[in-house]
């Protein structure tokens, strides 16, 4: 659940960057940018998720 919520991030922004507030159609530059913040969050979305679920499962 979580790597799809990243996933739908990343995707939004890549493919609709103006509900950003930004336009960076015209600038592949920013949409890799922009892609490669979604992948970061990403991760950190999967790391906190497996930490609460190691957490419970010690408990």
């Amino acid at each position: 659940m979580a790597w799809l919520m990243g996933f739908l991030y990343s995707s939004h922004l890549v493919f609709y960057p103006n509900l950003g507030g930004i336009s960076v159609a015209e600038d592949w530059k920013n949409i890799i940018f922009y892609f490669s913040q979604g992948l970061i969050l990403q991760y950190f979305i999967l790391h906190f998720f497996n930490e609460q679920e190691q957490d419970q499962e010690n408990n």
